[in-house]
């Protein structure tokens, strides 16, 4: 899912123009239950979300980059690459690659179960489903595997850019889910940017998320799967 973001005044404040509603996410890093405004004729909801904490790390944009987004051009790509006509509903599909990155050092933290990753795209799904009959498209995440793997510590850059060289799968309208221990860094998670293709490539395009915001977890009150909801949201 590639969208127009209007540019944040304030950190992980910002605009969101989706072709569906987007759902409550009072459990989500950075939100407050949002109100959506009434969808026009394209089916296009306007959801602004305030900030409540500050431990999204997805980097503000350049307003360079804002300055050249269209909505329209985000969602010509996706048609290109994943549409699938299913009735009256036009689904996009995004093939999902997650990978579940165990802690090298002994201690084997995040090393989650299965089942827990697809309780997670499970809930993912279901909320970016939310009114697609009546905006008539829906995004679908179609997880191509899950694979568990050991790797140093994602919040020392260097050591993130290794282990994506390593893993990253599929072009840029597939999402690399990285699921590991954030607690280094102190962040829920942090995504990439649609226009950091052209500055990175595709090697850091992804997202990462903390292993205990995923459902279940033992991050209270983030631990329902919002957090990844909201990261994919930049992505």
């Amino acid at each position: 899912m590639r969208v127009e973001r209007a540019a944040r005044s304030l950190p992980c404040t910002y605009v969101l123009l989706c072709p569906v509603a987007v759902p409550a996410l009072s459990d989500t890093l950075c939100f407050r239950p949002p109100t959506p405004a009434v969808a026009p004729a394209a089916a296009t909801a306007l959801v602004t979300a305030a900030a409540t904490a500050a431990r999204c790390g997805t980097l503000d944009p350049e307003p360079a980059h804002i300055a050249r987004l269209e909505y329209k051009h985000a969602v010509f790509a996706a048609k290109e690459s994943a549409q699938v006509a299913t009735g009256g509903v036009k689904q996009y599909i995004i093939p999902t690659h997650v990978f579940i990155v165990v802690a090298d050092d002994g201690t084997k933290v995040a090393d989650i179960p299965k089942s827990t990753v697809e309780k997670q795209l499970n809930a993912l799904n279901e909320a970016y489903a939310t009114a697609s009959d009546q905006a008539g498209m829906q995004w679908v995440f179609q997880v191509k595997e899950i694979t568990r793997v050991t790797g140093p510590d994602m919040c020392d850059q260097g050591h993130e850019a290794k282990l994506k060289q390593q893993l990253r799968k599929g072009g840029s309208n597939a999402l690399n889910l990285y699921i590991t221990d954030l607690s280094a860094c102190g962040l829920l998670g942090y995504s990439s940017w649609p226009w950091d293709l052209k500055q990175k490539g595709l090697v850091m395009d992804g997202v990462v998320i903390h292993y205990d915001t995923l459902p279940g977890g033992n991050y209270k009150p983030y631990n329902m799967g919002r957090t990844t909801v909201h990261e994919i949201g930049h992505w």
